[in-house]
């Protein structure tokens, strides 16, 4: 049982989606950008909360990484969904983040993990929620 689990896709239920929607449809017009790792699990779930984000208004930034996965998104290498910011928007960016995060995981994806990070890095945007797809990690 525990190993079906590991292969089964992280995947929300358009039910589940609508939910996360509600959630945070209150911070329409949040900046964001995208990066996955090049797996097609991952750039499925990438989609799915992309359009999740955009039927919310969030506001998709185009990439700035020099590695890309097609044109919208930068390619990673980690795993789990990270959510950061820049510690400097933590006021502005701060309660869009923790509302995603926290809607993600109560719809089922536990490898959602939220971050700041002191200095921006020069591929991101300083004023988005760097929305970061990785491998499902193997637990």
């Amino acid at each position: 049982l525990e190993l079906a689990k590991l292969k089964l896709p992280r995947k929300l239920d358009s039910a589940a989606q609508e939910r996360i929607k509600a959630r945070i449809l209150a911070f329409a017009g949040t900046p964001y950008d995208l990066y996955v790792d090049a797996d097609d699990e991952s750039v499925d779930l990438m989609e799915t909360v992309e359009n999740i984000l955009e039927s919310a208004g969030w506001k998709l930034q185009p990439t700035k990484a020099s590695v890309r996965y097609g044109t919208k998104a930068g390619l990673t290498a980690t795993s789990g969904v990270v959510l950061e910011m820049l510690k400097a928007k933590r006021d502005t960016l701060g309660p869009a983040l923790l509302a995603l995060a926290s809607a993600l995981r109560d719809e089922g994806l536990l490898d959602v993990r939220a971050s700041e990070h002191a200095i921006g890095a020069t591929d991101k945007h300083a004023d988005a929620i760097h929305v970061i797809i990785g491998r499902k990690p193997i637990k």
